[in-house]
């Protein structure tokens, strides 16, 4: 049905079209590289298949998180509350443990939580 419809024809005369103004390896390939290659850092290699170092990634970014905290700082706000009401609370269960070996379980699970519970949220 597909194959026999004027659409598909019309298509694979636009196909053709854009083949014959964009020949594969012609003119239009030297201006995209030459293109890439000016918009491309200059501390990278000209085989690299990025336009920014990974500096440049990173730096952006942090730049961008900075730019969002400073945008809406309830967020920030609430985080810190949160975490400092939930450090109130992992301390707590350290308050009149035993000095034996006996708490060595739960005083290594709980600093093993207290170091993973910001990853979480």
């Amino acid at each position: 049905m597909w194959k026999d419809s004027p659409e598909r024809a019309q298509l694979l005369r636009e196909i053709d079209q854009y083949n014959a103004e964009h020949p594969l390896n012609g003119p239009s390939l030297d201006k995209f590289r030459e293109s890439r290659q000016s918009q491309q850092s200059k501390s990278l290699s000209v085989s690299s298949p990025y336009t920014l170092s990974f500096k440049r990634q990173v730096d952006l970014c942090v730049g961008r998180g900075f730019q969002r905290l400073k945008g809406d700082m309830t967020l920030l706000y609430v985080t810190i509350f949160f975490n400092g009401v939930m450090s109130l609370i992992i301390s707590s269960v350290f308050y009149n443990q035993d000095q034996t070996t006996m708490t060595f379980f739960s005083r290594g699970s709980l600093l093993f939580y207290a170091g993973t519970f910001p990853l979480v949220e």
